[in-house]
């Protein structure tokens, strides 16, 4: 009686753990499609066009499920409504700083915000949720500060693009897990309480002769495929955050900034000097100590 039940929990984490995979290494190589629209289109057309194109894949993506019928329950619950806002809001913020950190060549900085954002989700989960923390957790957190803290010291500024990914990851993350919505269904309202704004801003940036949408068949086309490669990463993610646990899914985060990171150093030609190597190093000893921490506490 029992081998059916395991049986089927196990066939859920391995989905989980797949859909999980696949998210973190579409991120990973994210920067790849950004840094060909670099210096043709500006960060914030990117970011309305990425809500644009991805409400007609996700609808259709329901369509196809036969679950367009679970946007009206949704739609009638206020405090889901306006939580998906709340996350629509933070994902649509950590998407721009995204873009903009791409677009500036600080793709280091933005790798620095994505090996420090489970850090974040666990210092969430101890504010929010009330969770307590071991002490080797307490010990993480208080070098990736160190870390932080010796970037600001030594450069004269702040790594807010870093600081500004990780937190509102971190959030979105904690917001989806408190909304019984699945994933597509979540993402499809999130992205629909987003497109008024995009496409408002949209008509603007053609009113006054600044979009870069109509400069080229290739810059639309790619501005497009903005929709099904916003969509389908972030779907995968929903849907595993919500199979697995957050400290598994915490894991599995270090294949994306890990590629990023990669890509910056070795494609993109980004400098890595000694003050960013002693602070990553500062910060990947943090990350090591809590990978540690998790292995042991699953054994």
């Amino acid at each position: 009686m029992t081998e059916a039940p395991t049986h089927h929990r196990q066939a859920l984490r391995q989905m989980g753990f797949a859909t999980g995979v696949s998210a973190y290494l579409l991120w990973g190589m994210f920067p790849l499609y950004f840094h060909y629209l670099n210096g043709k289109v500006t960060p914030a057309e990117i970011l309305a066009h990425r809500i644009i194109w991805s409400v007609p894949v996700v609808a259709l993506l329901l369509w196809r499920r036969d679950r367009l019928a679970t946007v009206l329950p949704a739609i009638r619950d206020r405090r889901a409504l306006s939580m998906l806002a709340l996350s629509g809001a933070l994902i649509a913020v950590n998407w721009l700083v995204f873009v903009y950190g791409i677009a500036v060549e600080r793709l280091i900085e933005v790798s620095l915000g994505y090996f420090i954002n489970p850090l974040v989700s666990v210092a969430l989960g101890m504010i929010f949720l009330r969770e307590r923390l071991t002490r080797l957790q307490y010990v993480s957190l208080l070098l990736v500060i160190v870390g932080v803290g010796y970037l600001v010291v030594n450069t004269g500024r702040l790594p807010w693009i870093s600081l500004v990914l990780a937190f509102s990851f971190g959030l979105y993350g904690l917001t989806r897990k408190t909304v019984s919505v699945d994933s597509a269904t979540g993402f499809f309202m999130e992205t629909l309480i987003l497109l008024p704004f995009a496409l408002a801003y949209f008509a603007w940036l053609i009113a006054t002769g600044q979009s870069a949408f109509f400069s080229s068949p290739g810059i639309a086309g790619m501005l497009a495929l903005g929709g099904p490669l916003t969509a389908l990463p972030l779907i995968l993610y929903t849907t595993a955050v919500r199979l697995l646990p957050l400290s598994t899914m915490g894991f599995l985060q270090y294949i994306a900034p890990t590629l990023q990171f990669a890509l910056a150093v070795f494609a993109f030609g980004e400098p890595f000097d000694g003050v960013k190597a002693t602070a990553f190093a500062i910060i990947w000893t943090a990350i090591g100590i809590f990978i540690f921490d998790l292995l042991r506490r699953r054994k």
